[in-house]
């Protein structure tokens, strides 16, 4: 299974490929939307692996101009704290 892991954080972004390619998946990385759809376009994967955000935009706004190309199995990743917001209630 070829996989494109959209990660910007360099620490992560090795952390996430290592665990992948332990379990036989072939990884490739890209650190935000350009580097990804520049990858997209080349190669064929399987899965896409994105960070939700990213420096040059929306990894949610992002997904869907993948799947225009042609459809693709993704999963969103966010180390931005969820608990943050249940502080303003």
């Amino acid at each position: 299974m070829q996989i494109l892991l959209v990660e910007d954080h360099p620490d992560r972004a090795e952390v996430m490929s290592r665990i992948l390619r332990s379990k036989g998946f072939e990884c490739e990385i890209a650190a935000d939307c350009k580097g990804g759809m520049s990858a997209f376009k080349a190669g064929h994967f399987d899965l896409v692996v994105l960070d939700i955000k990213l420096p040059d935009g929306d990894g949610c706004a992002f997904l869907p101009m993948l799947t225009q190309m042609r459809p693709v199995k993704s999963i969103a990743t966010s180390a931005w704290p969820l608990y943050q917001n249940f502080n303003r209630i």
